[in-house]
């Protein structure tokens, strides 16, 4: 046909793919000029592309053998006035194509996460940004350092695609209707679209002819956007690690983050810059007090030691006696409260040895003692220095034990540096001092002086009340330690001598046994039930403390700046299931502190919320 005619004696390629396989196999094995037009009555090919039934096709003897003449020589073949040579081959296939249009936007919220600098962000988009204008400008390209119209150019980029899309039904709106719905949450600032397409505050200032377009039209940006975040952070450390207030104000300058002043507090708390100059460390919640604590037991069978000093003593009553160093060694009753309160006159293993025999001789022995740990007292004040030297040598510590294993007392430390674990011995130092600097001043006692002002000390603080007083007028009696201890205050007056009246054995002894019982009743009515309110910590508060935290230990008596890096290897939970104790690894190796000392550093990967 004219139409295969055309095809072979065109270029194969320019036919469909079916069409152009086919020709060119045609094209490659034959010469073009050997072929020509058969009639259509002489054509097998038109008997199936006009149709016909298969029924028909087995007596079609055309199909089968082809025309007639086919048999004869080529000479006797019927001469076609059609061949490829003069077919005009000018007019070309209609050919369909299908095209696809997509609207082509930059799109960067995976990049933009990928980055925590704005710096670096703006100049990775920049460089894309360059590639395609040199790809679609072969005569022009760019080269060299970005330029200050590149890093906006991206920077506008950057907020045109995340204003899509978080703004999209707004965008829309404006292009269509000049104005937001109602209910959208950018209805009060007006907002409006520039040339950039850019969407900007409206407000009020239009008219405010002083300031610039950024400062009356500021850029609207969401809240919840990393970009917004890291425009935040840039300008935090652009201010000198401002506040919140100070990095918002300039940030407005230009643009108009939803809900900046929370965004603000979050950015400056999660500095860790500004953190390290001010930690907040872990508060976890009050514990439960311990089983020696509300046990109705006999006075010092568990007990804490503190000692506190030194005072500087006398060594004679001459005027000018020279002075030398004395300590207080501290007995708290962890049941009852009860204080007895020993002179040590030098610091010294066996002095303190002897300290605890007078007590175990006067009081009984204990059970179990409580006591600081010897880094309490590493980098506090020279005067504990000698104190932290004794509890730190393991002579002292060895000698100790074995004192106090021989007579079966059991001695536990709480944890390094936490003397809020010592709050019960902690508070009856403070007691002591603080009747001696009431009484003693700066005046220097002799041992013997100093040793009546301590006991006189010792009675005041068993005589004090552990409850609350009765408002009932007939109700005088109060419960003190020292109704443990004598059964009765210490500084009370002496009942009328009743040792003529006579009385049985027994009855005397069902008194006391009577006494002894009222008395315990009200140490567990009114005393225990005291103690069941949580007076502080009564939530966990801060962040939370997890095994590979990376955390600053604190250190009294230096700056935050210089507080030790460390990672939390181990965590220690109490009886309740809260983290109290943690171990952490530090450059010079592995520490134990407890959590209130302990500061999360509020960066990605730190659980900080």
């Amino acid at each position: 046909s004219n139409i295969v005619l055309a095809w072979i004696a065109s270029q194969s390629t320019k036919w469909r793919t079916f069409v152009a396989h086919r020709v060119g196999e045609i094209q490659e094995k034959t010469s073009v000029v050997d072929w020509a037009h058969v009639d259509t009555k002489d054509n097998p090919a038109d008997i199936i592309s006009r149709g016909c039934c298969p029924s028909k096709l087995t007596n079609i003897r055309l199909w089968w053998n082809g025309p007639d003449w086919l048999i004869n020589n080529e000479s006797d073949w019927p001469k076609s006035n059609k061949n490829v040579n003069i077919l005009n081959l000018e007019i070309p296939e209609a050919r369909s194509v299908t095209l696809a249009t997509i609207d082509v936007q930059p799109q960067y919220p995976s990049l933009i996460n990928r980055y925590s600098s704005l710096n670096r962000l703006l100049r990775v988009v920049a460089y894309c940004l360059r590639f395609y204008y040199n790809i679609s400008h072969t005569n022009i390209k760019r080269d060299g350092v970005l330029s200050t119209d590149e890093i906006n150019d991206a920077r506008l980029s950057i907020i045109k695609c995340i204003q899509k899309e978080a703004f999209s039904h707004e965008i829309k709106d404006l292009i269509n209707l000049n104005k937001v719905a109602v209910s959208s949450k950018l209805f009060r600032l007006c907002p409006f679209l520039d040339e950039d397409k850019i969407m900007r505050v409206g407000g009020r200032l239009n008219n405010a002819a002083t300031l610039d377009v950024d400062k009356r039209h500021p850029i609207v940006l969401p809240a919840d956007c990393h970009f917004t975040q890291l425009l935040f952070k840039y300008e935090h450390e652009r201010c000198m690690h401002g506040g919140p207030q100070a990095t918002l104000c300039s940030l407005r300058s230009k643009y108009w983050p939803l809900n900046g002043r929370n965004i603000a507090r979050s950015i400056t708390r999660k500095c860790v810059t500004c953190f390290r100059y001010k930690p907040v460390v872990v508060q976890p919640i009050m514990g439960n007090l311990p089983a020696e604590r509300v046990a109705p037991t006999r006075a010092f069978l568990s007990c804490g030691i503190n000692f506190a000093g030194p005072f500087m003593i006398k060594t004679s009553m001459r005027r000018n006696a020279p002075l030398v160093k004395g300590y207080v060694c501290i007995f708290v009753c962890f049941s009852t409260k009860a204080v007895h309160i020993e002179l040590v006159g030098d610091l010294s293993t066996t002095a303190f040895i002897n300290a605890l025999n007078r007590f175990f001789d006067r009081r009984g022995r204990s059970v179990t003692i409580f006591t600081d740990n010897a880094t309490n007292f590493v980098g506090a004040n020279r005067k504990m220095k000698e104190w932290s030297d004794l509890f730190h040598s393991e002579q002292h510590k060895k000698k100790v034990q074995e004192a106090l294993t021989d007579v079966g007392v059991q001695w536990r430390f709480i944890p390094p540096r936490s003397p809020h674990f010592g709050g019960l011995w902690e508070a009856a130092v403070k007691s002591m001092k603080h009747l001696l600097q009431k009484t003693v001043g700066n005046a220097n006692l002799h041992f013997e002086e100093l040793n009546t002002v301590l006991t006189r000390a010792e009675a005041c603080l068993n005589s004090r009340p552990i409850t609350p007083m009765s408002s009932d007028p007939n109700d005088t009696s109060v419960l003190t330690p020292g109704h443990f201890l004598i059964g009765d205050s210490l500084l009370s007056i002496p009942e009328p001598d009743l040792s003529n009246i006579p009385t049985s054995h027994l009855t005397r002894w069902r008194r006391v046994a009577q006494y002894s019982q009222i008395v315990w009743k009200k140490w567990s009515r009114e005393y225990l039930n005291q103690l069941q309110e949580r007076k502080r910590w009564a939530g966990a508060k801060g962040p939370k403390l997890e095994v590979d935290t990376v955390v600053l230990l604190r250190e009294d008596n230096i700056p935050p700046l210089r507080w030790r890096l460390g990672r939390v290897t181990k965590i220690v939970t109490g009886g309740d299931g809260e983290v109290r104790v943690a171990e952490v690894r530090t450059s010079t190796g592995h520490v134990t502190r407890a959590v209130r000392q302990l500061c999360p550093l509020p960066f990605e990967g730190n659980n900080v919320d």
